[in-house]
């Protein structure tokens, strides 16, 4: 062998042993022996609200593949107001079996309540679902910053789906329109008037609509996330607007009422108008097969179920802060009629949350939270009720040489 290629040769085996080096110091941060927290995950919501359901059976579904104990309690509408919120969760945590961990959204002006509690029993808090808002974090800061307690925070990037949700409306209806010279008629129906979700939503939506002079808002309107509230205000805006292009709905449960309430009042527009919404619910999979809606926007429907892994390798030493941050933005993603397969309850069983733990699988690899990908992924193998079991055997074998050679 000449010196060129033998440089090379060596050049190439130095790099994967480093690789593999890396991998296995990577590794090697986690407990020796892999074990699994006691998670309490209260839900802002009651058991029948559809979005919610999906996002607990994805969070069963983590918590079941990495073997943690998941303790869900579900708030009751009159729990749910800002002024009930703390005291129902403080309530929640005295009477229930002390987590290592808890999972909730943080209330508007009650945040530090919460992360006092937490603090004082030393319970880890990871929150999700609203994004922070400026006035929260002038008045709490952010994760691992005034509260070590407080790990973490993920949340959509909702003005981002607000705004690509119009986008893909206006796009699709002006395909639609007779004539692209003719503004398209927009009616935006809204969550609440205090939802911070809801008004980021609506931030995406303006700021999309100032971009296009055909496009023009008739009217916005709040229907508080309620599908009887959503089918009264439609009726109303049916017999008030005689010309509507698009309708972009807050949730995919507006959307659901917006079309019911046409099919029921002015049946005769349902193949005209430009119908969208965000959530991702199993619920709105025949409206995107019969194109009544033409699209959603989603996937923050996991992020609890990503919270899992993250707070599986917390808990076993692996701090996952350096590589994302206290605060982790997600990206909402389109499902279409093209792929409303993605919306099947058949694919949920197989959705792989383990294998995003980098303790778990001993792989050297960035996070990632992508939804597309996540209802792609499937579980193999087949889970064990032994974690250690069920790493790659060739790391499980470096792992047990390198412990030998530590040993004296």
């Amino acid at each position: 062998m000449n010196w060129p290629i033998a440089l090379l040769v060596f050049i190439i085996t130095l790099g994967l042993s480093l690789k593999s080096y890396a991998q296995q110091d990577s590794f090697l941060q986690c407990r020796d022996a892999l074990s699994s927290p006691r998670v309490m995950f209260i839900v802002p919501a009651d058991k029948e609200n559809v979005f919610w359901q999906d996002v607990v059976s994805y969070t069963k579904l983590a918590s079941e593949q990495l073997k943690i104990t998941l303790d869900i309690h579900y708030l009751k509408q009159d729990h749910r107001n800002r002024f009930n919120h703390a005291k129902s969760i403080n309530q929640i945590l005295t009477s229930s079996p002390k987590p290592d961990y808890l999972i909730t959204f943080l209330t508007q002006g009650l945040e530090l309540e919460i992360i006092e509690r937490i603090t004082q029993d030393k319970i880890f808090l990871f929150s999700f679902n609203a994004p922070l808002t400026a006035s929260m974090i002038q008045r709490i800061g952010v994760p691992r910053d005034r509260f070590p307690y407080w790990i973490g925070h993920i949340s959509p990037d909702e003005i981002s789906a607000g705004y690509d949700l119009a986008d893909h409306l206006i796009r699709v209806n002006k395909q639609k329109r007779e004539s692209n010279q003719d503004k398209a008629n927009i009616i935006a129906i809204s969550g609440g008037l205090s939802s911070s979700v809801g008004q980021m939503r609506e931030q995406g939506l303006i700021k999309r609509l100032d971009q296009d002079e055909n496009a023009l808002l008739l009217q916005l309107v709040n229907a508080d996330w309620s599908y009887e509230k959503t089918r009264f205000m439609m009726r109303k805006l049916l017999q008030r607007h005689e010309k509507i292009d698009i309708i972009w709905a807050a949730s995919d449960l507006i959307s659901m009422a917006v079309v019911d309430e046409i099919q029921a009042s002015k049946p005769q527009i349902i193949n005209t108008v430009t119908i969208g919404s965000i959530d991702w619910t199993h619920e709105v999979k025949p409206y995107l097969e019969r194109h009544d809606v033409a699209v959603t926007y989603g996937g923050h429907v996991f992020e609890a179920g990503w919270v899992i892994p993250l707070i599986f390798d917390h808990y076993n030493q692996q701090d996952y802060l350096n590589e994302l941050g206290g605060v982790i933005l997600s990206k909402m993603k389109a499902i279409t009629a093209d792929n409303s397969h993605l919306l099947d309850k058949s694919q949920l069983s197989g959705v792989n949350f383990r294998d995003i733990s980098k303790c778990f699988t001993g792989i050297d690899k960035e996070y990632q939270f992508n939804a597309h990908t996540q209802l792609n992924s499937q579980l193999t193998p087949p889970l064990h009720s032994d974690l250690k079991s069920q790493l790659d055997p060739h790391l499980q074998d470096k792992l047990k040489s390198e412990i030998e050679q530590k040993q004296p």
